[in-house]
């Protein structure tokens, strides 16, 4: 399993892989830094691609400055229309919790939040 698979598969909207990723990866001992961190910058992303969709640019002509190769450029397009601007942003403070989660300054579970934070981002409804 591998923390960067993770990224294509919530972008897909593929919330049965995103489920055994993430399974696969809690069970071979990961921690949840890692794919945060990950996270996190899938979502800087898309809120970089969704404003330069906005202004009328294309995936092909922001595709290396925001390095979307391969499945993410693929997907990218579809998964930045998924949500607003507010939401992206609602998102990224998403991650900021689960951040404190791990460093144990707030209450909860990290792989708890992980998980339930990456089910949001692969609803394609």
């Amino acid at each position: 399993f591998d923390v960067f698979q993770l990224s294509s598969a919530w972008m897909a909207g593929d919330m049965a892989r995103v489920a055994r990723l993430l399974d696969g990866l809690q069970a071979e001992g990961d921690e949840p830094v890692l794919m945060l961190w990950s996270v996190a910058e899938d979502i800087r992303t898309m809120i970089r691609l969704a404003a330069a969709l906005r202004q009328g640019k294309t995936v092909a002509q922001v595709r290396n400055e925001l390095r979307l190769w391969g499945d993410k450029a693929q997907y990218a397009a579809q998964a930045a229309y998924r949500f607003s601007a507010g939401q992206w942003l609602e998102l990224l403070q998403e991650c900021a919790k689960i951040d404190r989660q791990i460093k144990g300054a707030e209450d909860g579970n990290a792989w708890d939040g992980l998980r339930h934070l990456l089910m949001r981002l692969s609803r394609t409804d």
